[in-house]
């Protein structure tokens, strides 16, 4: 089956396809057999929700497997033996791919269904949760969301305007832009 969706991770590429995480060999990044420390995870099998997997984000020192309502916080290594679970978070997810988007080192945007979402540590245990970043614009994000096409909805993208380091989630005509400033 083909990936549909790729994310370069320090030495490897991960792919998922369905409810498989796929993952290349060490510096072999269109080896997915045969190379040493390529293979798969069936996400499935380790959390209810992950039967379609949709994007992959770095997170921390893990990775972040997202499908529609779950996200899995997974260790990755070179050798896949000592590949782990960490942390299942569910009744949250993304079926926009393309919004996923890193900012910064701790803090990963992304859509959901009812509007724009952060993972990030909960406290000083470094422990994923999600926050409701988007809530002064969810309402116009679920409405907004409601009137795309499931294509349209694949189309959804994140991206950080490098000039202001500011949060752009663009829906089809529109773009909603998040703006935060830690020091004032």
């Amino acid at each position: 089956p083909f990936a549909t969706f790729l994310k370069t991770v320090q030495r490897k590429v991960y792919g998922v396809a369905g409810p498989v995480l796929h993952f290349s060999g060490i510096d072999a990044p269109t080896e997915f057999d045969t190379a040493t420390g390529a293979g798969f995870i069936d996400m499935s099998a380790q959390a209810a929700g992950a039967e379609a997997l949709t994007a992959i984000a770095q997170y921390q020192q893990y990775i972040a497997v997202f499908a529609g309502r779950t996200i899995q916080l997974e260790f990755v290594d070179p050798d896949p033996t000592l590949n782990r679970l960490i942390q299942t978070l569910n009744n949250t997810g993304t079926i926009a791919p393309l919004s996923v988007t890193q900012f910064g080192d701790n803090d990963i945007f992304y859509l959901h269904e009812s509007g724009l979402r952060s993972l990030r540590a909960r406290d000083s245990s470094n422990a994923a949760a999600t926050t409701d970043t988007g809530v002064p614009v969810d309402d116009l994000i679920v409405i907004a969301l409601r009137a795309l096409t499931a294509d349209e909805r694949l189309k959804v993208f994140g991206v950080i305007e490098p000039r202001d380091n500011r949060f752009w989630l663009a829906l089809k005509d529109q773009v909603f832009v998040f703006s935060y400033f830690s020091g004032s």
